[in-house]
């Protein structure tokens, strides 16, 4: 399930997720089989910083959904937002995910602005 951004009167981002996103997916044939729809994916492991005499992990980058052509190849990253925020407001997001080599498939807003 996506995440639970946003708030207010409108659609957050997990109903956005529930009510639009997915029905829309199931629809256009990604849901058979089931492994062509990895809802909150990892796509990286987290980039892994210097502290002190040690290291740590960051949390990695996760996707609302990733698209599947074949079981082991992702194509595609599908981005929710709330609904009461501008179609803007994943850009950066869509720039990170670029960096990884993910192709960006779309942004769905509340309103399919």
């Amino acid at each position: 399930m996506c995440g639970e951004e946003g708030g207010g009167a409108g659609m957050n981002e997990a109903d956005t997720c529930r009510v639009l996103i997915t029905p829309a997916l199931q629809k256009a044939g990604w849901g058979d089989p089931v492994w062509r729809i990895a809802e909150q994916h990892y796509f990286t492991d987290g980039q892994i910083v210097l502290v002190g005499d040690g290291h740590k992990r960051q949390k990695g980058k996760k996707a609302d959904y990733l698209l599947r052509y074949e079981e082991s190849f992702p194509i595609a990253v599908v981005e929710a937002k709330a609904e009461e925020l501008e179609p803007g407001a994943g850009l950066q997001q869509a720039k990170d995910y670029a960096l990884y080599g993910i192709c960006i498939y779309g942004q769905c807003e509340g309103e399919h602005r």
